[in-house]
């Protein structure tokens, strides 16, 4: 009976001297006794501003960037997103505002123009802010600040004829009203006009 305590008390003994020994030579494989190394994407570890998640574990930013919202982030970038709340963040001059989304931080107002139909025409603003030329497909534009646009849209005078606004507030004729209070999207269509012989 002794002698089968002895067996039991060496062997186990013998167990904790092989996890001592790959502890200090192996520490990795004990990694998932650590809580502070367990994560859920998107995060950034709150004891290393410099570690984000990734497939479960931390891993660092590349030199000179620091981790925010999950993603790293040059200190430039980062400037402009310090207090963030719901996806929007004010810069620290309280000027602009951004979105967060994605992954990407961009202005929180923008305009994105669409342009359906098979004929070409340009847009224009009343202000002479904005451009699309005759060929786009996609015009998109950032602001800092609510604006509210005047849109025109003018025809390929060979080719085209304008035919309708859609995601305006109002609509004359060719003239798109449009407020931008969030990230808006606007569609405006032009048609071909087949040549008549």
């Amino acid at each position: 009976m002794e002698d089968k305590k002895k067996r039991l008390l060496f062997g186990l003994l013998l167990i904790i001297l092989i996890v001592i020994l790959l502890l200090f030579n192996y520490p990795e494989l004990f990694n998932f006794l650590k809580e502070d190394n367990l994560c859920i994407a998107p995060s950034c570890n709150p004891k290393d501003n410099f570690e984000y998640c990734v497939n479960d574990k931390w891993e660092k930013c590349t030199q000179g960037l620091s981790c925010f919202e999950g993603k790293c982030f040059s200190e430039i970038e980062l400037s402009k997103f310090r207090n963030c709340n719901q996806g929007e963040c004010i810069s620290e001059d309280g000027e602009g505002l951004y979105a967060y989304q994605n992954g990407e931080i961009n202005s929180a107002y923008s305009l994105t123009i669409l342009k359906e139909g098979s004929g070409f025409g340009s847009i224009n603003s009343l202000d002479e802010s904005i451009s699309c030329n005759d060929e786009f497909s996609e015009c998109t534009f950032n602001y800092n600040d609510l604006t509210n646009l005047v849109l025109i849209a003018i025809p390929n005078p060979l080719s085209s004829t304008f035919s309708s606004w859609q995601g305006c507030d109002s609509v004359s004729n060719d003239t798109c009203i449009i407020n931008i209070n969030s990230q808006e999207i606007v569609t405006v269509t032009f048609e071909f006009i087949p040549e008549t012989h």
